[in-house]
């Protein structure tokens, strides 16, 4: 071959990466959410950091961070970037490496409302250069860097692409994560604000929280306006050189010595991506580990006590070992008390899909469980919903319903005539007070809020000799809601609109007792689904007919739930005027949450209950 042609083939041979220009990672990433540079080809020169198998295509993924040489010293702008390779050999942590392709904004799982992270698109197989430290990672918290817990994002109206504000990751949490994208970071004295989930994922707070000013013992309690974006996420890590599992914890666990990961983004949520193992767990701290799970007692001479329970999707199939928890917590920690109303009980049947309804079975066997826990015994209140109406698991057909205990001092009163389909209607008695047409019954169950959704189901009882109408509700849930640190800024919450709905036929309701008699005795309690500040619930106490008690609370106790280290009140008890006077006055309700769950990863239930005990003429001693 003539030796012109030779020079010429190894020109096009070497086309590929001699094509593509040079740049350093931090010019790629630049100082936004996406980069200037998407859909443009370039060669980039990095330090491997994690190694991972892409499962659609079997190549290699991996995590390639700037040299020290090559980084601009700034904090507003990422030293790493995701890297899809080609085909060739498989690099390893600490290799040096040169890499062409193409830059694409990549979508975690597809999912329009996730935010993306910067790819590169590898065109060859990667060229080593050699071997290097890894750099080292940045520390999260007041020693390195301090993650904002003022807001997610205060400049944003829209599309996180679109955004006219500043890139300010010194004040907006979604700007902070962003400018540490794929980098090694560490975090020190971490404390954890939730159990670890079932996803292997750990929410966590640097230097034990010292800076939150939301942290109320174990528990990061939201607030209207401040969703606490100083919570880290941190995932197990599963790379090509080993697993490395974050380890099973309540909240308020405590470790010895930082996470050290790469910073990732996935399911709407930045996280660390452990590439070393954990480490290990501390022994509790009593003066942060307070302990949430003291029993209340029996209830005291002259009173009575109800409480609110999610018993989470609860069957004959559950486990019994949950089962039997869920009746030591009615008969020993809530002091057996004397009407327990229920949410998300499934049929006889649990998730098998066999067309029953009746959740006699269910209630049976967790009365059964409360005997056997030493409690009193109970009588259960239901109607079965027609099959696959009322939304939930599917198969599940959950509904709510009241336990009332045989010896309380609430006494319910029966009426036949309820129905899955047969709407309660409020009726004037002979001496003109409201009375239920039928008890139990469903309110307004042909409404259009309740398609695919739990009907409430209210019961008339005798407190003190008076009529009290208490409703057990579960409103719609939050699926559809966009992710906190999402695509759309401010998020949205789409779904609130339907809990809306579902509250305005909720106050409708409470509006014909008050119509009959404004003194009239009326609790709301169970899972609504939102927040107290939110538009559903300010429906309910709109214009003094209801009080939420939670609104009674210390701001650091207002929390039942715990989702992504963000502990939340979603269940609710709320009460009319003439109830608060029949108790003898506010300082006759004694209101609280039992966190005997939500901090707990093994917990019998992913709701705490919510409980009252109130003074009521004519009770009897403790029972």
């Amino acid at each position: 071959m003539p030796p012109m042609k030779i020079v010429v083939l190894l020109l096009c041979l070497s086309a590929p990466l001699l094509a593509q220009p040079a740049a350093r990672i931090c010019d790629v990433q630049g100082r936004a959410h996406a980069s200037s540079l998407a859909g443009q080809s370039v060669t980039l020169t990095g330090i491997v950091t994690s190694v991972a198998r892409d499962s659609a295509t079997g190549h290699a993924l991996i995590t390639l961070q700037s040299a020290p040489s090559d980084e601009d010293s700034s904090p507003l702008t990422s030293e790493a970037l995701f890297v899809r390779l080609d085909d060739g050999p498989r690099p390893a942590p600490g290799d040096l490496l040169r890499v062409a392709g193409r830059l694409k904004e990549y979508n975690p799982g597809g999912v329009d409302s996730n935010l993306r992270f910067t790819t590169l698109m590898a065109s060859s197989p990667a060229e080593l250069l050699g071997r290097r430290a890894l750099p080292r990672p940045v520390l999260l918290g007041a020693q390195g860097r301090a993650v904002p817990a003022g807001s997610i994002d205060d400049d944003t109206r829209g599309s996180i692409g679109s955004r006219p504000g500043p890139f300010d990751p010194g004040s907006d949490a979604i700007d902070f994560f962003e400018s540490l994208e794929g980098m090694r970071v560490a975090l020190p004295d971490a404390l954890a604000v939730d159990a670890t989930s079932k996803y292997g994922e750990l929410v966590l707070l640097p230097d034990a929280g010292a800076a939150s000013e939301s942290l109320a013992g174990v528990a990061l309690v939201i607030a209207e306006g401040d969703f606490n974006p100083e919570r880290v996420m941190v995932q197990g890590g599963r790379w090509l050189d080993g697993d490395f599992p974050v380890p099973q914890v309540d909240a308020g666990a405590r470790f010895d010595g930082p996470f050290v990961g790469v910073m990732s983004y996935s399911y709407g949520n930045p996280k660390i991506m452990l590439t070393q193992p954990a480490p290990a767990v501390l022994a509790p701290d009593a003066d942060v580990a307070a302990d949430t799970r003291v029993g209340l007692g029996p209830v005291p001479v002259g009173h009575a006590r109800m409480v609110g329970y999610n018993v989470e999707n609860l069957s004959p199939a559950s486990d019994p070992a949950r089962m039997a928890r869920l009746g030591r917590h009615i008969a020993q920690d809530l002091g057996g008390p004397d009407l327990v109303a229920l949410q998300e009980v499934q049929d006889g049947s649990g998730p098998d899909d066999d067309g029953s309804t009746s959740a006699a079975a269910t209630l049976d066997a967790l009365i059964a469980a409360i005997d056997a826990a030493g409690g009193p015994g109970y009588r259960a209140f239901e109607l079965a919903p027609r099959d696959g109406a009322d939304g939930g698991q599917p198969g599940g057909n959950i509904r709510v319903a009241f336990l009332v205990r045989n010896d309380g001092a609430l006494a319910a009163v029966q009426r036949p005539g309820g129905g899955s389909d047969v709407a309660v209607e409020v009726q004037a008695g002979s001496d003109g007070a409201p009375r239920l047409s039928h008890s139990p019954g469903r309110v307004a169950p042909d409404h259009g809020a309740w398609h695919r959704s739990r009907v409430p189901l209210a019961l008339e009882l005798s407190m003190g000799g008076e009529p009290l109408f208490v409703v057990s509700c579960h409103l719609r849930s939050k699926g559809g809601d966009t992710p906190l640190f999402g695509m759309t800024q401010p998020f949205e919450r789409p779904s609130e609109r339907l809990r809306l709905l579902q509250t305005e036929v909720l106050s409708s309701f409470v509006d014909e007792l008050l119509a009959l008699d404004p003194n009239a005795r009326v609790v709301l309690l169970g899972d609504f689904n939102d927040f107290q500040f939110s538009a559903p619930l300010g429906r309910l106490v709109q214009d003094g007919a209801l009080r939420n008690l939670t609104d009674s609370l210390p701001a650091g106790e207002r929390w039942t739930y715990i989702y992504q280290g963000n502990a939340q009140a979603l269940d609710h008890m709320l009460v009319s005027p003439g109830f608060t006077a029949a108790a003898g006055g506010p300082e006759h309700l004694d209101y609280g949450v039992m966190h005997l769950n939500s901090v707990a990863h093994d917990g019998a239930s992913d709701h705490d209950p919510c409980v009252l005990t109130f003074r009521v003429e004519g009770a009897e001693g403790d029972r």
